[in-house]
């Protein structure tokens, strides 16, 4: 991963990941690039929770497509009844184009499939934080 860069020193993202592991990988890797304000759930509830509660704080969310409660898909459904244009990247192991098409008829912003590196992560999240802009 790159060094800590000030474009993203002031975003606040919330990731939303049932495994923990992987979230705290999220959140480490985040860190690394210099993301200050990490927030992150377990299950898409306590997501649709936190984004009510927080909405206008957040800058970007990263969401697992399989989580308890509601699925990633349903966290980006009512995401976009409530904004449409937070950037929403949808973390899976999905690779059918068929929920690929789902999720972009949804609005999301960006795809990224599970396994992935810490440099993809890190592309994605520059090239969303640059089309937000």
């Amino acid at each position: 991963m790159g060094t800590q860069d000030k474009n993203f020193e002031d975003i606040k993202i919330l990731i939303v990941e049932d495994q923990e592991d992987t979230r705290e990988m999220m959140v480490s890797m985040l860190k690394n690039i210099g993301v200050r304000k990490v927030f992150s759930v377990e299950d898409g509830a306590h997501a649709m929770r936190y984004i009510h509660h927080s909405l206008g704080h957040l800058d970007m969310i990263v969401c697992d497509w399989n989580i308890p409660e509601k699925s990633g898909v349903d966290v980006l459904r009512e995401l976009r009844m409530l904004r449409s244009d937070i950037p929403f990247l949808m973390v899976t192991g999905r690779k059918d184009m068929d929920s690929v098409f789902e999720a972009q008829k949804l609005g999301v912003s960006g795809y990224l499939s599970k396994p992935f590196s810490a440099r993809a992560f890190e592309q994605k999240l520059r090239l969303l934080t640059q089309h937000a802009n």
